[in-house]
Parts: structure tokens; sequence; C-alpha cells
């Protein structure tokens, strides 16, 4: 079959009658498909190949199909770009002895990782990217007491966790030695317990109040330095 697209603009050649019922479909996606010009389209199509609806329904779901994996596939690459690039500006700052007079921040990523995922919800937040934020609870441990760790979701499966490397020479915990994981679920997040209400739409750090909200802000401020 001929098959062409087009971007950007449309084509000068006349449309067949076939292009013509799907040009608006097209065209809201800035592409447009050429079929066979001609109304006789048995003439114009390779021996053995049939076009109908079937067909043109099969072309448009191939297409959108593959756009939706692209697009996906240019989403996560770009945050895990801005998910590195935070994380190395915490080192960074670490090092530069920005939180040694934060009692809980001076030893990150240890127990760090709630306050590392509200404020890498707040930086994703300012490149328009919006966040969940969850907190999950692994209860294997043998003094029956939990062990939580918080990490972001983005579009409810794709898990965005910069803190961890905080697991790493625990076997409980996989050895876990990923400082920046960004991906669909593996098998140490599915050690934590996640329930619905562990999992909230982070609206920033505006949102929060109390001492909380000023400590986080004055940590975000330290690491946009490094950035």
């Amino acid at each position: 079959m001929n098959l062409y697209a087009r971007r950007n603009s449309l084509p000068s050649v006349e449309k067949s009658p076939i292009n013509q019922r799907f040009l608006r479909f097209w065209k809201k996606n800035r592409c447009v498909f050429l079929f066979p010009q001609s109304d006789d389209i048995s003439r114009d199509l390779p021996q053995g190949i049939g076009f109908g609806k079937r067909e043109l329904y099969i072309l448009a779901k191939g297409y959108f199909f593959a756009k939706a994996v692209l697009l996906k596939e240019r989403k996560m690459k770009e945050i895990k770009q801005f998910a590195t690039q935070f994380r190395r500006a915490i080192d960074l700052a670490l090092e530069a002895g920005e939180f040694d007079n934060d009692s809980i921040y001076r030893r990150f990523p240890r127990a760090c990782c709630g306050d590392t995922s509200d404020v890498l919800a707040q930086y994703l937040l300012d490149k328009g990217i919006k966040t969940d934020y969850v907190c999950g609870t692994y209860w294997g441990k043998t003094d029956g007491n939990g062990q939580s760790h918080a990490w972001l979701l983005v579009d409810k499966h794709i898990i965005i966790d910069i803190t961890g490397d905080q697991f790493s020479g625990k076997s409980t915990f996989l050895n876990y030695d990923k400082s920046v994981y960004v991906g669909e679920g593996d098998d140490f997040h599915r050690l934590f317990e996640v329930e619905d209400r562990d999992v909230h739409e982070h609206r920033g750090l505006s949102a929060l109040g109390g001492f909380c909200g000023p400590r986080l802000w004055d940590l975000y401020r330290k690491i946009l330095k490094y950035i």
C-alpha cells in the first residue's frame, strides 16, 4: 500500500473519498495518511490486501499505540533526567555542609525518604509534572514493627524514588542500592504494603503547613543552589 505521512502541513494533492472520511480525524494530530488516490481502491492495492473499516481501525489503533508508547518513553526519560539532576544537587549540598544544622537531613539518604519526596515533588511540579505521594510499609521485620518508605508516583504507575540506596547492605530489602529509580514497580517497592489511604496527590510545599512547610522550603532552596 502506498502510505505517506505529512507533518506540520496538509498535502496539496487532491484527496480521494477515502481520505476525506478521515481528514478531520488525522488533522487533529497534524498528520494525514494518504491512501491510494482513486475511488477504485482495489486497483491500487497490492493483491491480497483488503481495504475496509477493519483495516482502517487497525491502522489507526496501531498508530496511536505507537504514539502512546513513544510519549511514555519520552516522559520517563525526562523524569529520570530531572530526578537524577535533583539527587545530584542534594549530594552536592550535603557535601557542602548545607544540612549540618538539620538533625534529620544531615543523615541523608537515611530516614529522609519522606522529606526528599516532598521537595522532589515541588521540583517536578515546577517543571509541570504532577505526582502522587506514596508511603508504603514493610511488615516482615522480626520485631513486629513496620518499616516505612516513601516515594513519588506519576500517572499512577511510574515510580520515582531517589532515596532507595539507604537500604543498601540490608538483605531484607534486597540490598537495594539504586540512588535514582524511575520505572514500573520492581521487587524492592513491592516489599512495601500500600493501601489507598497511603497515596495522595502532592500539591506542593505551599500546601504543607505548620513547622513542616517552612523547613522543607528552606531545604528546597538550598538544594536548588546546586542545580
